[in-house]
């Protein structure tokens, strides 16, 4: 009686070991089937990211901004095989773009350029945006935006404005990355 109760209690805990195996291995699939689908979507839909690597922290009135970017697959953060033309732009705290480059993307993924900060800028707080076109797809908050303070040099005392009242822009407004409808056109061959 003794070994049969023993047999049947080894019976139980190797059926349940089984079905203990059983589940982890469905949900080991379940796991390989969802990693199978990002990298299906990362495939189809590829993302890039944007970063611009700025010469200073703050600028005085005249200066110029250098910049070195890099820009990479979003998965992977290797240099990126989507893109070639990197857009780097200058906008006034109104949201206004005061400038806006075209960068070539090297096939490392990397680009550089400078941004005049021309004597009619005034003081203030500026914002340096980057993008590819393909990041454009992704929203807004896929390009790379860092505001940046313009100081004025006056008898060694640095001064800057404060944001007009005019613009009624508030602070967590959103800018549409837009192309002007100008006739004019510039073109390149990289």
């Amino acid at each position: 009686m003794l070994l049969r109760m023993k047999i049947k209690y080894v019976f139980l805990c190797l059926m349940c070991a089984l079905a203990q195996m059983v589940r982890a291995d469905e949900a080991l699939n379940h796991l390989f089937s969802q990693f199978k689908a990002a990298a299906a979507f990362d495939h189809a839909f590829p993302r890039e990211k944007v970063f611009l690597h700025l010469d200073n922290n703050a600028y005085l009135e005249g200066d110029s901004i250098w910049y070195k970017a890099y820009v990479v697959r979003a998965s992977t953060l290797k240099p990126t095989d989507i893109s070639r033309v990197l857009y780097v732009e200058l906008l006034d705290a109104g949201g206004t773009v005061l400038e806006r480059q075209l960068a070539k993307v090297d096939t490392l993924g990397g680009a550089m350029g400078c941004l005049k900060l021309q004597p009619f800028h005034r003081t203030g707080f500026y914002e340096v945006r980057a993008y590819t076109r393909a990041m454009l797809n992704w929203g807004d908050a896929s390009c790379f935006s860092r505001v940046i303070p313009v100081f004025e040099n006056d008898n060694n005392s640095l001064s800057i404005d404060t944001p007009d009242a005019d613009w009624k822009l508030p602070s967590n407004a959103k800018r549409r990355f837009v192309f002007d409808g100008s006739k004019e056109r510039n073109l390149s061959f990289y």
